[in-house]
Order: structure tokens, then sequence, then C-alpha cells
């Protein structure tokens, strides 16, 4: 990627239990939400393309994916707090800020966090749901990991485990 990326050590409970819902009151809201997804699904589809091709290797095109989906996540945070985004949010995640503004902003940077960490770390599988309203847009951000509770089954592929198992 030809940009750096983010350094960010945040937190699960940011995103555990969260949602967040954004009002879009007018046509320039509709249309800013409009382009952000058309962002990420051009991202996508690049990101497919990439795949198909033989001599692309995969680190590259989910790399390219992630640029396009960062550029969205990095749009709304610019939006929510300005240019001081990342400080707003590292503020938030310290401790030093308690307001909706660090609060939003750290949500949408920890997903961004952990999207760009789950090409390299297998347990980062994430599952961003973005549901749209007359009035409004939803986004959630779930993670495969980062909370368990008495119930949870872990599981580890075979092939990713240490123990030796027999063929059956």
């Amino acid at each position: 990627m030809s940009e750096q990326r983010v350094t960010f050590n945040g937190d699960t409970r940011v995103l555990y239990r969260q949602a967040v819902r954004t009002p879009l009151p007018d046509e320039d809201a509709e249309r800013l939400f409009h382009e952000n997804m058309m962002n990420i699904a051009d991202a996508q589809e690049r990101k497919a393309d990439m795949l198909a091709d033989p001599d692309i290797p995969l680190l590259e095109a989910y790399e390219t994916q992630l640029e396009g989906i960062a550029k969205s996540y990095k749009r709304r945070c610019h939006h929510i707090a300005g240019d001081d985004y990342e400080e707003i949010a590292m503020a938030y995640n310290r401790g030093e800020r308690d307001d909706r503004v660090g609060a939003l902003t750290a949500y949408y940077f920890e997903g961004l966090w952990r999207m760009q960490q789950r090409i390299t770390v297998t347990d980062m599988l994430f599952f961003p749901i973005i549901l749209r309203y007359p009035d409004c847009f939803t986004v959630n951000i779930r993670f495969a990991s980062g909370h368990t509770t008495t119930e949870s089954v872990l599981y580890e592929s075979p092939e990713h485990s240490t123990e030796e198992l027999d063929d059956e």
C-alpha cells in the first residue's frame, strides 16, 4: 500500500454491542452516503478482479480493497471530527475524551484499524453491517473474535493446530 498504515492499538470494547446511527437529513448527506457505499463496492469489485488474475499476489488484491474501504472510513471520520480525527480517536481510546465526537471517531477508527489487521492476522475476520433506513443509516461492525462468553465455543482449524491428529 502506498500510504502509511494507521497505528492504533484499540480495544474491541469500542465496537462490542455498539452501532452508529447517522441521520441523513438532506440531499448532501444522502449523496455522501451514496459515494461512500460506491467506494466500498468498487473496492470489492477491484479485489475480485485482481483475485481472478493469477499473476497478481493475494496480498496486493486485499491491500487494494483496503485502500478503497479506508477511503470511505477516513472520509466519515473527517466528516465527524475534522482534520484531527486520528488524534481525537486516540484521545478517546486513552480515556482523555468522553464525548460523542470522540466515541464516533474511535468507533470508525477502531473498525478501520481492525480491517487493516485482518489481512495478516487470521482471527480478525470482520462483518460490517450497514443498514439503510429512509432517513438514516446504521453501521454495526462485528468481529469473529475479541469477545467470548461462558457459552462461546472456540474452534481451531486442524490446518493451524500444533496437535498431531489422526486422518480420520
